[in-house]
């Protein structure tokens, strides 16, 4: 990946573009590149775009290796969707709908075959 080097010590997920040495810099707009210091220090990937000013480059990521591209893409949204409780909570609402399903079918399944089946709390059996 290439390097990109500012002149701040500590910077947001944003950086303007008059802290950005893009002197002899050749990369295009949308460019992922890593941010450095002077001394060498790492502030993670980022995308370039020279468009805005304000945040000429905005840091996608703290690993200075990381790609943008597709994979980086959905492991990181899969990754933003587990740490949500209430997508756990949707999901386990939605399985025990699917059991409950399952459930019903197999009592119609077993009155079907002339068996009686007791809905929950029942414990008599009959066929």
């Amino acid at each position: 990946m290439t390097k990109l080097q500012t002149n701040l010590t500590q910077v947001k997920p944003w950086v303007a573009l008059d802290s950005l040495a893009l002197h002899d810099c050749d990369l295009p707009d949308g460019s992922a590149c890593e941010l450095i210091d002077a001394h060498g220090h790492s502030f993670g990937a980022g995308i370039l775009d020279r468009r805005d000013p304000q945040a000429a480059w905005r840091r996608f990521s703290w690993d200075p290796k990381a790609q943008f591209d597709l994979d980086y893409l959905v492991e990181t949204m899969e990754a933003a969707v587990e740490r949500r409780p209430e997508v756990h909570a949707v999901a386990a609402q939605q399985q025990r709908r699917q059991d409950v399903r399952v459930a019903r079918a197999g009592r119609a399944e077993q009155r079907a075959r002339g068996r009686v089946v007791p809905s929950c709390g029942s414990s008599k059996f009959s066929k």
